[in-house]
């Protein structure tokens, strides 16, 4: 088996990221509606917070600062948290 768990990817929300790092733009599928989308910085400022209301959502990143990010992404149910690097 792999040492990668299918969590390193997709958690039980069905939700996929990509690309990570990321230069721009991020996108997010799921497969339920994503009620909100918030970015915080390591310091836990939030950056950027939308709210798409899709399983589909693309997020623009391109005029923060390199680094790295946590993504939260709320679900009706359901609260997911990513780790991104944006390059």
């Amino acid at each position: 088996g792999s040492s990668l768990s299918l969590n390193d990817y997709e958690n039980l929300e069905g939700l996929t990221f990509y690309p990570n790092p990321v230069d721009d733009i991020l996108t997010l599928d799921a497969k339920k509606e994503i009620e909100s989308v918030r970015v915080y910085n390591l310091l836990g400022q939030l950056v950027m917070s939308s709210h798409p209301k899709a399983i589909h959502c693309e997020v623009d990143l391109t005029n923060m600062q390199k680094g790295t990010y946590i993504v939260k992404i709320e679900f009706i149910d359901a609260l997911s948290s990513i780790r991104i690097i944006k390059q």
